[in-house]
């Protein structure tokens, strides 16, 4: 016992007398990059900026008007109706409110378009989207418990072996049993 103790001290002095860490523990999680195989549909935990590609066609909820606000000067083209042959373009300028329809389609024209989805809104990731995935790692976790279990097992194993209390392990009297010569 007095060994492993020795050999422990003298480990836990080169570890924190040396530059680099000789030992290195397990983290709990880790985070992988990983690609998405198919869609996915989810649920975005947070607002997070996006680009929309020209040509993308956006639909509002069909059951409540939405507002929006512009962020810079932008034309818009609006067919007021079928019979109109040529559509109108109206300059809108920076925070000029609009009020759409319910199920209104809009088309992108920009070659991209940054945009800001609400958290908690649904989206579907493409085919390719590149992810990353926090994972548990079950190993680092068993390896704490068992780091903290073997040391309750040899406190616990030892405890009674010092009866009188000076820090070393009492040896055992042995016992002298007569002979019947």
């Amino acid at each position: 016992m007095k060994n492993i103790i020795i050999i422990i001290s003298l480990l836990v002095v080169f570890t924190l007398a040396s530059c680099r860490s000789v030992i290195s523990t397990p983290n709990f999680t880790e985070r992988a990059p990983d690609t998405l195989n198919k869609s996915t549909d989810t649920l975005l935990a947070k607002d997070s900026p996006a680009e929309l590609p020209r040509g993308t066609f956006v639909q509002t909820e069909p059951t409540k008007k939405t507002t929006v606000a512009t962020t810079q000067l932008m034309e818009v083209e609006v067919v007021a109706h079928p019979d109109v042959s040529e559509p109108i373009i109206i300059v809108l300028l920076p925070n000029t409110e609009i009020i759409l329809p319910e199920s209104t389609t809009l088309v992108t024209t920009d070659q991209s378009t940054p945009i800001t989805v609400l958290g908690q809104s649904k989206v579907t990731l493409p085919p390719g989207t590149e992810i990353t995935v926090t994972k548990i790692n079950y190993y680092a976790i068993l390896f704490y418990i068992l780091l903290v279990c073997g040391t309750l097992w040899l406190y616990m194993k030892n405890k009674d072996e010092d009866t009188n209390n000076d820090g070393l392990v009492d040896e055992k009297p042995t016992e002298i049993t007569p002979s019947n010569d």
